[in-house]
């Protein structure tokens, strides 16, 4: 009789034991499903997110210069609130040649300040004090100064050509601002310049 018993009560024992063993490993298998699971959307989501940024980097590479807006440049402006006029106004005279905002039919006081990452105020003394006096006068001599440029360099272009990208509103505008500025038409300035090479 004992021994039925103790025959019995090991079974039991055995039986258990293999219940147990089946319980932990559902609950193993079931965590490295789960584990599986999370790792995986995690992977897409990263997928997802670089192909993103990718995407993003990519299209910043073909946006326009205006729009890429010179980060560098725009910082240095922001640092330059302790810079003397001087040297401020030769960094914004050298973003405004190199970036051609004075070819910008919608250039004003605020439009220039935001592309140049100043205030109003500041880039508004700056210019008041600089040879310029305001700031009209100096997008007038800029393009003034593009269009010699043009004039000498491209002899095959037209005065409407060049009054056009040199930023002029129209061929009267132009013709007045650069004899006003050089003391002849674009006309003359080209025939002279013309002259001054064929003597040399």
């Amino acid at each position: 009789m004992r021994l039925i018993l103790h025959f019995n009560m090991s079974e039991t024992t055995i039986i258990l034991i293999m219940l147990i063993a089946a319980a932990v490993l559902v609950a193993f298998v079931i965590t490295i499903c789960y584990s599986y699971k999370i790792t995986r959307g995690m992977k897409e989501e990263n997928r997802h997110l670089a192909d993103m940024i990718l995407k993003q980097s990519e299209e910043g590479k073909h946006r326009p210069l205006r729009e890429a807006g010179l980060q560098e440049a725009a910082e240095q402006m922001q640092q330059s609130g302790s810079l003397p006029d001087e040297e401020l106004l030769a960094q914004i005279e050298q973003q405004i040649e190199e970036r051609r905002l004075y070819a910008a039919q919608d250039t004003s006081l605020k439009t220039l300040a935001r592309e140049l990452g100043l205030t109003q105020k500041r880039l508004n003394a700056v210019i008041t004090a600089s040879r310029y006096g305001s700031l009209n006068d100096m997008i007038a001599i800029k393009r003034v100064e593009c269009a010699c440029r043009l004039l000498e360099t491209k002899p095959e272009w037209t005065i409407e050509a060049i009054s056009a990208e040199a930023g002029f509103p129209s061929r009267r505008t132009f013709q007045n601002l650069f004899k006003a500025h050089t003391g002849v038409t674009p006309t003359q300035y080209r025939m002279l310049k013309t002259q001054a090479k064929t003597a040399h």
